[in-house]
């Protein structure tokens, strides 16, 4: 029995320890491990050790995640310019469509009657087609004395695509727009 266990281990000033032959597991292990264990070998960093090994790599990949967020930032939010303030007073925009008429109100919102008294207000509505060429458009004219108004607009929207209106109050200029 001792020569069974003399086979495999070895006694050292009385205690039995394993015989460990590097060599011999290494052999039997897997290439990536003898690969590893090879003095010529050299790691190939991975993707991102590769995208991130150096500063100006770092920056470019940096770059191209911020450009990428930005990209999906702006498919998600939309495009249109529903709302938005002029000479102190909030302007926004609803858009209707209904069988083949589309009905649009400019609305503006109520504000102090000594910020904004009695103000010049015109508002340009047009309707375009696919092809950007204007289907119809009115032009209506009215004063803003601060409380809440609604201008309403009627069109048929038989090829509409585009609605934009430009809301002009005391010399200055808002435009909205939204895709139909």
């Amino acid at each position: 029995m001792f020569n069974e266990i003399n086979d495999r281990e070895m006694m050292n000033d009385g205690h039995i320890g394993l015989r460990y032959s590097r060599e011999e597991r290494l052999k039997q292990a897997p290439e990536a491990v003898r690969q590893m264990h090879d003095e010529n070998f050299i790691p190939r960093p991975g993707l991102i050790g590769s995208l991130t090994a150096t500063k100006g790599s770092r920056s470019i990949l940096f770059v191209l995640i911020l450009v990428l967020l930005l990209m999906l930032i702006s498919l998600v939010l939309p495009s249109d310019t529903k709302s938005g303030k002029i000479n102190g007073v909030p302007v926004k925009m609803q858009v209707l469509t209904q069988d083949s008429t589309l009905y649009v109100s400019v609305i503006f919102d109520a504000v102090k009657k000594n910020e904004t008294s009695n103000l010049p207000v015109s508002v340009y509505a047009a309707v375009f087609d696919a092809q950007k060429k204007i289907v119809a458009s009115k032009t209506v004219e009215t004063i803003y004395i601060g409380n809440k108004s609604t201008i309403p607009f009627k069109f048929t929207a038989a090829n509409a695509a585009r609605f934009d209106a430009v809301v002009i109050i005391n010399g200055k200029e808002l435009h909205l727009h939204t895709k139909l």
